[in-house]
């Protein structure tokens, strides 16, 4: 079970990849609604209409396992990890999808680590707005891993090491 967080999803900037960024946010959003887990949105514009297209998502029909927070910093990290220890929810796998990548979802990232060391926070490449998600700019840390949708699937399906012997096996 992961915890989704997704962070700006506001059509303020909307580059060549932001349809696809935003159909894999709700194929995310779905999947993980679906699989009845914890679903947190972040936004500074939340009054936007892609942003309350993907609230649509939890809110009709109406799921009771998300929260929305209006975002004041670039980190979501505190909020994520307070409202979830709130709420019961488990942190020790956070997946993060959005817009910003380099900044937003990075800071989030870091945060998360730095605050909350056991957790394994993994950042959806398909599903972010900016392709700097790939680049070197992004920070670098064991528990932060840059995966595809395919490849999140197959951890979840086999575990993280498994999938990692199967990926190097070219399955």
């Amino acid at each position: 079970m992961s915890l989704l967080a997704v962070i700006d999803m506001q059509g303020a900037s909307r580059p060549a990849f932001w349809v696809p960024c935003q159909e894999a946010n709700v194929q995310e959003i779905s999947e993980h609604r679906d699989r009845g887990e914890p679903i947190m949105f972040f936004e500074y514009w939340t009054e936007d209409d892609i942003f309350l297209s993907l609230l649509n998502l939890v809110r009709k029909p109406h799921y009771e396992h998300h929260e929305v927070h209006t975002k004041r910093t670039w980190s979501a990290a505190k909020i994520i990890l307070e409202r979830a220890r709130v709420r019961g929810w488990d942190v020790s796998e956070i997946d993060l999808t959005g817009t910003e990548t380099n900044c937003c979802i990075a800071q989030t990232a870091v945060e998360l680590v730095q605050l909350s060391p056991s957790t394994v926070v993994y950042v959806i490449e398909e599903a972010c707005n900016d392709k700097v998600v790939a680049g070197l700019n992004f920070p670098v840390h064991p528990n932060i891993r840059r995966v595809t949708r395919k490849q999140r699937a197959l951890i979840r399906e086999v575990g993280y090491e498994n999938a990692q012997r199967l990926l190097e096996k070219g399955v």
